[in-house]
């Protein structure tokens, strides 16, 4: 069957234009849009040069492949008769078939039990060496990732019956996608396969790097299926012509439109560069603005009082951290969705100057009920209503510059340059939710700051500790902040940091307050920090064992005019504690 009888997207039939768009057009679309976005983003592409250890040269167009394969699935009956119309026009006949099981489970089962078979046999997968089973652990795990770009992973069974080829592919779909992937592996890949050598280690390396490609694979997806950027056509031509003229050409303009870019951060660092408005920095502040950084991902662990000016402290050393090379943005993780309104409102005016001005930057509230938000709103209106207008870098009408498509929901708002949030926004990147893996992709871009960390219970605690090894293990470095720390908390914390770097074990042993902590791939340090001048304070502690004494104290306390709180662990506690007082005292 020819592969351009598939279609890939369809509009409704009351809409002018083309009905559809080919399956193998969509297919190079978003392949473009992923291979634009890996040579514009350069830390990406580098991390996942560095974590795989391929060549740029052999990996790129590797990856390439794989997107361009994402929708196999599509390729079976069911699918295409989802659009009887089309199918009969297409394919000339009828057909019964039911659309059962999702495409990207049956494009990873096409993949896995005819596709990789016949080009390894017919010669397209040809490596430098290795068999057939040691090269699949490198290429499985990558298709699964591909395929499974709708949010969950594909499946091999469906109501715990395996699922079978024959009964979602007929002959004809089975040539097709044959014949397509034979083109773009002609087309993409070159003598890819033929140079690269195989390595042992590429069953678990890729593994790992398969959480980012997961990533790429939606957010390519979510891009190439804009039909301002890819308009449906119909008329033949060959790939190879298609992909130059009309998939790489609209992809550049697709990405650059986007929002997903990184601006480029701002060279000048430090508290001076960022809040020129402080005229005297804190201890804190001043350490973080000239501490040493390091060559890879790292965890700060900053503790100090209240009012000492930790968000500061948190964004002069993120901002340090992006101007290395280190991250390309910040998401800011806060307990509740008050201090998360609230944190949005106070960096609209700060978080630009971590940018050049060259490209705008995104500012973008994420938590569940940000259209309360009167200035997020007013952001995303500002930015309809203006999007041709050029905008200085300290323009104030700019300065919550919020594209509408990252604006769109809340799991694509952590690929904005400065996302603020609350912190299950976060959490929810190391939980099996739909999107996970793009969220861990736009967490793994930014530094992550995590505020009032010591407010977690030991649910969300496990959680924390969770995302911080991956977001470690992806590259990404964390700042945590905290008034009031237990050593033993901060000790996990760093310590499932450090464990997904490939750390040896250590312990943290310093009790001062305030506490700087910096934990590397080399090394983890603790630096005392003096108090800034007025948050230091003193707390008169009285042990008491007895409840007759406490409530005589507070009789006391009373009967003399001053105000008293009495915390009590439990609510029968607190009713008795009440009556009791109340008969001597009143209500």
């Amino acid at each position: 069957m020819d592969f351009y009888s598939y279609w890939g997207k369809a509009r409704t039939n009351d809409l002018d234009g083309p009905a559809y768009h080919p399956l193998v057009y969509h297919s190079l679309d978003v392949a473009a849009v992923g291979t634009v976005l890996l040579h514009r983003d350069k830390l990406m592409k580098q991390r996942l040069v560095t974590k795989t250890g391929v060549e740029e040269t052999s990996l790129l167009p590797l990856l390439t492949f794989f997107l361009a394969a994402h929708d196999l699935g599509k390729f079976a009956e069911g699918f295409q008769n989802l659009r009887p119309d089309l199918f009969k026009d297409l394919q000339g006949r009828g057909s019964k078939k039911d659309y059962s099981v999702r495409h990207d489970s049956l494009g990873n089962l096409l993949w896995r039990d005819l596709i990789w078979r016949t080009g390894w046999k017919d010669r397209w997968f040809r490596f430098a060496d290795g068999d057939l089973y040691d090269w699949q652990e490198m290429v499985f795990p990558c298709m699964q990732a591909v395929t499974g770009h709708h949010g969950t992973p594909p499946r091999a069974e469906f109501h715990g019956i395996k699922l079978s080829l024959d009964n979602h592919f007929d002959a004809g779909a089975k040539e097709a996608a044959i014949s397509f992937i034979r083109e773009v592996a002609s087309l993409t890949l070159g003598q890819t396969f033929s140079s690269l050598a195989y390595d042992e280690r590429f069953d678990l390396v890729f593994k790992r790097a398969s959480w980012l490609l997961s990533g790429l694979a939606i957010l390519s997806d979510w891009i190439g299926s804009d039909t301002s950027y890819f308009p449906y056509r119909t008329d033949v031509m060959p790939l190879s012509e298609y992909w130059v003229k009309h998939a790489l050409s609209q992809a550049e303009v697709a990405v650059q439109a986007s929002g997903v870019l990184p601006p480029q951060p701002c060279r000048r660092t430090g508290m001076n560069a960022l809040f020129p408005e402080i005229e005297e920095p804190s201890p804190l502040q001043e350490y973080v603005s000239s501490c040493q950084l390091s060559s890879g991902p790292q965890l700060f662990i900053l503790e100090e009082a209240t009012g000492s000016g930790k968000t500061e402290a948190a964004l002069t050393i993120a901002h340090r951290l992006m101007a290395a090379g280190l991250a390309e943005g910040i998401f800011m993780a806060l307990p509740t969705m008050a201090t998360a309104n609230a944190m949005y409102e106070r960096l609209e005016g700060a978080y630009q100057r971590m940018y050049d001005g060259t490209e705008p930057a995104s500012l973008v509230l994420a938590h569940s009920r940000r259209h309360l938000s009167a200035r997020f709103q007013e952001s995303i209106g500002l930015e309809r209503q203006a999007r041709d207008q050029n905008y200085t870098r300290d323009d104030e009408t700019a300065s919550s510059h919020c594209a509408t498509w990252l604006a769109d929901n809340r799991k694509k708002a952590l690929l904005a340059a400065v996302g603020i949030g609350t912190v299950d926004q976060a959490l929810l990147a190391v939980l099996p939710v739909r999107h996970q893996s793009l969220r861990l992709l736009g967490l793994g871009r930014s530094v992550l700051i995590v505020d009032e960390v010591h407010a977690y219970d030991p649910y969300m605690h496990t959680l924390l500790r969770n995302l911080l090894r991956f977001h470690a293990a992806q590259g990404g470095s964390a700042v945590l902040l905290s008034a009031t720390l237990p050593r033993k908390t901060r000790q996990e914390l760093a310590a499932s940091f450090a464990h997904a770097l490939g750390s040896s074990p250590f312990s943290l042993e310093k009790t001062d307050y305030p506490l700087a902590t910096q934990v590397s791939w080399a090394s983890a340090a603790e630096v005392p920090i003096e108090s800034r001048s007025n948050t230091d304070r003193s707390v008169i502690i009285e042990m008491i064992h007895e409840e007759a004494a406490i409530e005589e104290r507070l009789r006391l306390a009373l009967r003399s005019g001053q105000c008293a709180c009495w915390i009590r662990n439990t609510v029968d506690d607190a009713v008795n504690a009440y009556r009791r007082l109340a008969e001597d005292l009143g209500d």
